[in-house]
């Protein structure tokens, strides 16, 4: 398994486990190995065995698995986020939403010491997240749920993800330490952080790679857009019909600023009229290797080449940032060693590698 380990060891469960930002973060912290991670994406099931090759990566949905007699320290999860996202008109009555709730079903059955889960800033407020905050704290779980943002933890990106963190019985909640942010902490990482060393003309290498496009309908655009500026940078002939008169977001054709955070890197980020894709410098989206920078995935982390842009950009942009993962791994290492429960199962022995 890729990842740094560290001196203590502890086991978890990964459901919809996407590419393996959560299992790449949580092996930083000192993750043992995946005792199982499911996930029902081909794609992302291909690149999590790729990088874990030792791990169990389930293709499957997971309503098909079972859990019983899997005895784990951590169960974290990022459940499809699409139905709680203010992106989505029809989020109400999204399919996928019903999906956290598996998340409880292997909670009953595996009874995890730790759980944590990720999601969009709205699935608090929903009531698939007022049902899983209440039934973890019926099953005597002390739960905290709370708004985060991604930035405070080294990740070179504002995005503010719902983070709910539960603990049984005996053990002091997961909650990640702030490391960035200012006053006695370093301040938030910035894009041109993230970006250096990379060259700023996309190489093809490692997914460094600008796509086609006709430079004669969109070079002239992204030239005329200054850094931090949008799409109401551009002069009236440029300017598409479907923005004429329309004030709508801010974002849309952003250029990213070099001395701040990248505002939050989405699935088609490539596609600059998305929303602020633009390379600070260059006049192109960022690329596939960038945004997975952006999100803190390191170089080593690979995205296999025959994968299509289409899905690596859903890898990258549905991720939770490896960087948080870390921080909730370092918290759940310090709550099991503090314990007073029984942490038997937990193996302190392991020497880092």
């Amino acid at each position: 398994m890729i990842g740094q380990r560290r001196p203590a060891s502890f086991s978890f469960i990964d459901l919809f486990s996407g590419a393996g930002g959560f299992a790449y973060g949580l092996a930083r912290a000192g993750g043992a190995g995946t005792c199982l991670a499911v996930e029902v994406d081909a794609d992302c099931v291909e690149t999590f065995r790729l990088n874990f090759p030792e791990a169990e990566a389930v293709h499957d949905d997971v309503r098909n698995v079972e859990f019983g007699g899997r005895e784990v320290d951590l169960l974290v999860g990022g459940p499809p986020c699409q139905g709680f996202s203010k992106l989505n008109r029809g989020r109400e009555h999204d399919p996928r939403n019903s999906l956290s709730a598996e998340m409880l079903r292997c909670v009953e059955s595996a009874r995890p010491a730790l759980v944590a889960l990720e999601n969009v800033p709205g699935f608090l407020a929903a009531p698939e997240g007022e049902l899983l905050v209440g039934r973890l704290r019926g099953l005597g779980y002390t739960v905290r749920a709370e708004v985060v943002n991604c930035a405070d933890y080294g990740v070179p990106q504002r995005r503010k993800r719902a983070l709910v963190a539960a603990a049984s019985p005996g053990l002091a909640l997961p909650w990640p330490k702030q490391t960035h942010g200012g006053g006695s902490l370093p301040p938030h990482r910035t894009v041109g952080e993230a970006l250096a060393l990379l060259p700023e003309e996309a190489d093809g290498r490692n997914w460094h790679r600008d796509p086609e496009r006709d430079p004669a309908v969109h070079l002239e655009r992204f030239r005329a857009v200054r850094e931090g500026g949008s799409r109401k940078d551009l002069p009236a002939d440029l300017v598409l019909d479907c923005w004429k008169n329309v004030d709508g977001y801010s974002d849309v054709l952003g250029r990213l600023h070099w001395h701040r955070p990248a505002t939050t890197i989405r699935t088609e980020f490539f596609r600059p009229e998305k929303g602020r894709f633009l390379h600070p410098r260059a006049d192109r989206p960022v690329t596939p290797r960038e945004a997975a920078r952006l999100q803190s995935f390191p170089d080593r982390f690979a995205f296999p080449e025959h994968h299509t842009l289409t899905s690596v950009g859903r890898q990258i942009g549905n991720a939770i940032p490896p960087a948080l993962a870390e921080a909730i791994g370092r918290a759940a290492v310090i709550s099991l060693r503090s314990s007073s429960a029984d942490t038997s199962r937990w193996d302190h022995s392991e020497a880092a590698a």
